[in-house]
């Protein structure tokens, strides 16, 4: 498998995602609480570029969108995962 790059950045409520499938539902992070659509969409996405061979996923999101219950989930679903987030310290 190649090291190649998947961007899902602020467009990713321009695409469809026909592909709606809830398997990771289990692994959901944030027990308690449903996901939102845009939430199902993107990890539905980024799901979707993993099993296509996408070894690193960027996510560009706006603020509140639950980028952090996305990662989490996703690094629930795979065994060997990494989240690097960037934060501003002053």
């Amino acid at each position: 498998m190649s090291n190649r790059e998947y961007l899902v950045s602020r467009d990713y409520m321009k695409t469809e995602n026909n592909n709606s499938n809830l398997d990771w539902m289990i692994h959901w992070s944030l027990t308690g609480h449903h996901p939102r659509n845009t939430q199902i969409k993107l990890i539905n996405k980024i799901n979707l570029a993993i099993n296509e061979g996408y070894k690193n996923i960027i996510l560009e999101a706006g603020t509140g969108i639950g980028k952090s219950a996305i990662a989490t989930t996703l690094a629930n679903m795979y065994d060997d995962s990494y989240i690097l987030t960037m934060t501003k310290q002053l």
